[in-house]
């Protein structure tokens, strides 16, 4: 009898440890877990943060100079096509003309990672404000130092390319700059050829 008794006692202190042991955390414990997290979090929530903006504003550099590469070959290659024509005046069809060609000619070979949808000549209505967003802007006679204000080129996943007449040859085109501004509007991407100083990129970040 006093053996049973001994099995039954024994059992149940068996149970009450089993019921011990599946409380789990306390409060203390639980929140001394939360402070660890929370410190953690804030250490490498910013750094992902950085490396995600990083890698973000290369990539629309490398669109960028897409951008610029292409300019290059299509200038060359209109050139080719229409040679030396006159492009005097402000109302000269030949300077619709080279900038309508110029641009297709940059939209056709950036297709695929650029994807613009109109050639924008900012004549008449045809311009940057009007179409909001992916285009390809193209204007001649660049001259630094102007009252052009790339601040206000603002436009998601657009480019405005600025040609001028090269020093060397008075009837060739040489790319001045691109600006170009991310599919998302974030950042706004510009390359300028100096003479002096040579092709400089800068990145904003548009507010």
């Amino acid at each position: 009898m006093m053996k049973m008794k001994s099995n039954i006692i024994f059992k149940n202190l068996l149970k009450i440890k089993k019921v011990k042991n599946i409380n789990g955390f306390t409060l203390v414990e639980l929140i001394v877990v939360l402070v660890i997290l929370a410190v953690l979090a804030a250490f490498t929530i910013p750094a992902m943060l950085g490396f995600m903006e990083d890698a973000k504003s290369k990539a629309s550099i490398t669109l960028t100079r897409e951008v610029y590469t292409a300019a290059q070959s299509a200038a060359a290659e209109i050139y080719a096509q229409l040679g030396n024509v006159d492009v005097s005046g402000n109302s000269n069809p030949n300077i619709t003309l080279i900038k309508e060609k110029v641009g297709t000619k940059i939209k056709e070979m950036t297709a695929g990672d650029l994807d613009f949808k109109w050639v924008v000549t900012g004549e008449g209505s045809d311009t940057a404000a009007n179409r909001k967003q992916d285009f390809i802007e193209v204007a001649l006679r660049y001259k630094e130092g102007s009252t052009y204000n790339p601040s206000e080129f603002k436009y998601p996943n657009s480019a405005k390319v600025w040609f001028d007449r090269s020093s060397g040859d008075s009837a060739n085109y040489v790319v001045k700059a691109v600006w170009y501004v991310d599919k998302e509007g974030k950042y706004r991407i510009i390359i300028m050829e100096d003479n002096k100083k040579g092709i400089s990129t800068t990145v904003e970040k548009i507010k």
